[in-house]
């Protein structure tokens, strides 16, 4: 059988702080670079509680794509700061820096894919 599943539900939940930001944070890293035949590095499934952050970090050949499954937040872009909510698809560039913070009384979900540069310039 060819299809992986995972139930974000039903896997333990761990706590950290996510780069330097503020409060903790429950994750559950969905898949690995294993489970995928291209350049994925992970799946994750976030929960950031009310005034906790993920904090400003750089990145290097990477992207990280943030689906917002719930709730509404702040994204912080080099100096630009933009007002994200549920269902928004945010995607954080190669090179890019880039943090979230939960300025509200709700969680925020999120799905991150993260996926390493191939090497090929398309």
């Amino acid at each position: 059988m060819s299809l992986k599943i995972r139930n974000v539900l039903e896997t333990r939940h761990e706590t950290e702080r996510s780069h330097g930001g503020d409060g903790l944070l429950e994750k559950v890293r969905v898949m690995t670079s294993g489970d995928f035949e291209t350049p994925v590095e992970f799946v994750d499934y976030v929960i950031v509680p009310p005034g906790a952050t993920i904090g400003y970090h750089r990145h290097g050949d990477d992207e990280e794509v943030y689906f917002v499954m719930e709730g509404r937040g702040l994204m912080t872009d080099g100096e630009t700061e933009v007002a994200v909510k549920k269902g928004d698809i945010i995607v954080n560039s190669r090179h890019g820096s880039h943090g979230l913070s939960n300025n509200t009384n709700e969680n925020i979900v999120l799905l991150i894919f993260d996926v390493r540069h191939d090497g090929i310039e398309h």
